[in-house]
């Protein structure tokens, strides 16, 4: 189920919001769990049970973790069946169809693999029980005795599908007591209500232009024109996309009393690379800053030890974000630009300005080609159109000022998020608690869930690329 459709925002989201605050203190927890389940079984009624299984063996290893004497020794177990865990579900089609590739037998493969489904959300499952069986390994927090407040960590709805990762220790105390007051409850609408349509108005309407670049291109319309705007368009639908969907998810945190980290922070903006992995899907970078790459030595090793570790890290996060080649070529040339920056380019960079910001977005936007392509053969030809500049008119395109003037709002709102003053503004807008800001900033937020509830309900494209990883 995505948070944009129909019966989740018209009944689930209400029923589930009503029940909370009028069921007793003590029921709290179960509804929510029990909501998450739901939420969960609606799309996968039944996987529920795999993941259900999965979090009862987990929540006894951590147990047992906790207090053997071989702690580390339970660690690895731990880790190990829950990257197995994933493997066989996520990666095994893609080890087996490499295979067949490398000793010939495509044909045979095609014909007689049995494809294995992908649960909703296993990615981010197997992340949330990572950190917390390596931050009862570190003593960073005590086994949860209860195991259905295990079961709520793990499966609570807002972060179930795709994240922001919330590591245990973050809202541990949370999910055993919590009374938000009513201006949190609100800011929790008001940052669902941005998510929302950042998600439904500017990501939805931008994959409908990129799909129309598509279709230009099949018809024979390569030229560099095409291949800018629907790079261009994509770079913006992928950051609408994914961080709406995680303003919805910290919105609905804060509803129901909890605090997510933040995952996105004018990403766009960087001047680095470096920096931008500081800003783009930022508890993914903090979990495979604390969580992988720390462990692999950090920054106490040897230059060409880090420089590996680097590497290894961003081929280990294209590899999460896919089963394809594609992803992992992706999480490859991220950390060879983060190498390159280490040995000698962020220095320069540093000290170039507006020219860096430039720099790094043309980049970051190259990436996306891996990214967006199937093959590394069609990210070539995409690449070959975007240099070649080889600019022409473009054919009609049906919609073309709709699409033209998407594309000037989201550059618009990249600009000003790039501004420090309109910056501040934006924040004393969001965060003051006068009467006339707080009353504006309802009516604004009512008529921006208005907007997008009607895109829903007309039934409107809704794609979430999210839901692939």
């Amino acid at each position: 189920m995505l948070f944009p459709s129909g019966f989740f925002l018209t009944f689930l989201l209400p029923a589930i919001l009503i029940g909370y605050w009028l069921a007793p203190k003590s029921f709290r927890n179960p509804l929510l769990l029990l909501a998450s389940l739901f939420f969960y079984a609606w799309g996968e009624p039944v996987f529920v049970f795999v993941l259900l299984g999965m979090t009862i063996v987990n929540y006894g290893l951590a147990r047992i973790l906790d207090a053997a004497p071989q702690r580390k020794k339970w660690l690895v177990v731990y880790i190990t069946l829950n990257i197995l865990f994933l493997v066989a579900f996520k990666y095994a089609n893609f080890l087996a169809g490499t295979f067949a590739a490398l000793i010939g037998e495509t044909a045979s493969f095609e014909e007689n693999w049995e494809t294995i489904p992908l649960p909703l959300g296993i990615s981010f499952y197997a992340f949330h029980a990572i950190t917390y069986g390596v931050d009862v390994y570190r003593r960073t927090n005590p086994p949860q005795k209860r195991i259905d407040h295990f079961a709520l960590y793990l499966f609570l709805f807002p972060h179930q599908i795709a994240g922001p990762i919330v590591t245990y220790q973050s809202i541990a105390a949370e999910i055993e007591d919590r009374n938000p007051e009513i201006n949190i409850i609100v800011k929790g609408m008001y940052r669902f209500a941005i998510g929302l349509g950042k998600k439904v108005i500017l990501s939805n309407g931008l994959i409908l232009l990129v799909d129309a670049c598509n279709e230009q291109q099949l018809l024979g319309g390569n030229t560099s024109t095409l291949a800018w705007i629907e790079m261009l368009a994509y770079t913006f639908y992928i950051y609408y996309d994914f961080s709406g969907y995680s303003d919805m998810a910290i919105g609905l945190g804060l509803m129901f009393g909890f605090h997510f980290p933040e995952n996105f922070n004018r990403p766009y903006t960087a001047r680095s690379i470096t920096e931008f992995w500081k800003r783009w899907h930022m508890s993914l970078g903090y979990f495979m800053q604390h969580y992988l790459y720390i462990p692999l030595g950090g920054n106490r090793v040897a230059k060409g030890r880090l420089y590996f570790n680097l590497f290894l890290v961003f081929f280990l996060s294209g590899l999460w974000h896919g089963a394809a080649w594609n992803f992992i070529i992706w999480g490859m040339y991220h950390g060879a630009w983060l190498v390159i920056e280490r040995l000698f380019l962020k220095k320069w960079l540093d000290r170039s300005g507006i020219l860096s910001a430039i720099w790094t977005f043309l980049l970051v936007l190259s990436g996306w080609v891996f990214f967006h392509e199937a093959n590394l053969t069609e990210a070539l030809s995409t690449f070959k159109y975007l240099f070649s500049f080889r600019f022409e008119a473009l054919p009609v395109m049906r919609d073309a000022f709709y699409f033209a003037a998407l594309l000037l709002i989201c550059t618009f709102l990249i600009l000003l998020e790039y501004q420090r003053s309109l910056t501040a503004l934006r924040l004393k807008w969001t965060n003051s608690e006068s009467t006339v800001v707080a009353c504006s900033r309802f009516a604004w937020m009512a008529l921006l869930y208005t907007i997008s509830y009607s895109y829903v309900a007309a039934g409107s494209y809704n794609p979430f690329i999210y839901f692939n990883f």
